[in-house]
């Protein structure tokens, strides 16, 4: 078998420009959606060169699932000073939830200060350090490869919360719920699962776009878990349901959920489970399941 070779592309010949070039494609829906699945947020683009006092952040954005807002701060170089500290300006600025600094590379001394103000700046400000990459085989298109390099430790901060009285023994539960999850996931080698648990009684896992996602469910006060297609987009939905009858064929006792009056429609399937062990393993299946079914038809 003849193999292609894989060689890295330079940044700047394919954007020579941060805010003309880079910015502006990964403002691009298709592009968000990218870094979205990387770090694991749905992110929608509000506004690029925003003006906060005298300087421009680079992107603002809101995170679809919780509606808090993020900053994106570019740069195609390695990391320094002047980036990090427009980052946190921004981030000050517009009262941001989450700062996501998207580079060329990372020095050692940048990356420790990310770690530490996520370690020790409580839930309020989320800080992602991702590094851009640009990849070709041959003469194949070019890809870009976003890779986390930092990211916040969801599970400290929620323990520092607790002292505070800032979060419930349920949300606690449920996040120690979810980091079971996570962690039989890992173990299984499934790495489309985040890293990160949730607190939440939901479970988000990306699968390639912004239009649809899998959402796992999952109540600490009964037995019932449920794994479900949302789609976000009326005319995905509509498509999806001319081969309702393919579809439930192939996944049984299938739920169609059309919300027409608001924005998100679902296809799901629940269970009922006492045992956390074996509701992963169903959770983790199903997933398995509906990435395999649906990918086909939405890739139609």
């Amino acid at each position: 078998m003849e193999l292609g070779r894989l060689e890295k592309i330079e940044l700047r010949e394919i954007w020579r420009h941060e805010a003309l070039d880079f910015t502006r494609w990964l403002a691009k829906k298709e592009n968000i959606a990218l870094l979205s699945k990387e770090i694991g947020i749905d992110i929608e683009v509000i506004e690029t060169e925003m003006s906060v006092g005298r300087y421009n952040v680079d992107i603002f954005a809101r995170d679809i699932e919780s509606n808090k807002k993020i900053v994106i701060e570019n740069q195609l170089e390695n990391t320094n000073h002047d980036h990090l500290g427009k980052m946190l300006v921004y981030a000050a600025g517009l009262d941001a939830d989450i700062a996501i600094w998207v580079v060329k590379d990372v020095n050692e001394e940048h990356k420790q200060a990310v770690e530490w103000l996520n370690d020790n700046s409580f839930e309020k400000i989320n800080i992602f350090l991702v590094k851009v990459e640009l990849w070709q085989i041959d003469n194949s298109p070019v890809a870009p490869k976003f890779q986390v390099i930092c990211e916040p430790n969801n599970w400290a901060k929620v323990l520092k919360q607790q002292s505070k009285d800032n979060i419930t023994d349920l949300e606690l539960k449920q996040m120690e719920y979810w980091q079971g999850f996570v962690d039989y996931a890992k173990s299984k080698d499934k790495t489309y699962i985040s890293q990160r648990p949730s607190m939440y009684n939901w479970y988000v896992i990306r699968i390639g776009s912004s239009d649809y996602k899998i959402k796992l469910v999952h109540s600490v006060n009964s037995d019932m878990v449920k794994c479900q297609l949302e789609i976000f987009n009326d005319e995905i939905y509509k498509k999806l349901e001319q081969y309702r009858n393919e579809i439930d064929n192939k996944i049984n006792d299938l739920e169609w959920e059309y919300l027409e009056d608001r924005k998100v429609s679902r296809i799901g399937l629940s269970n009922n489970i006492k045992d956390s062990a074996s509701s992963y393993v169903w959770l983790l299946n199903m997933v398995d399941r509906f990435k395999e079914v649906f990918l086909d038809y939405l890739n139609k």
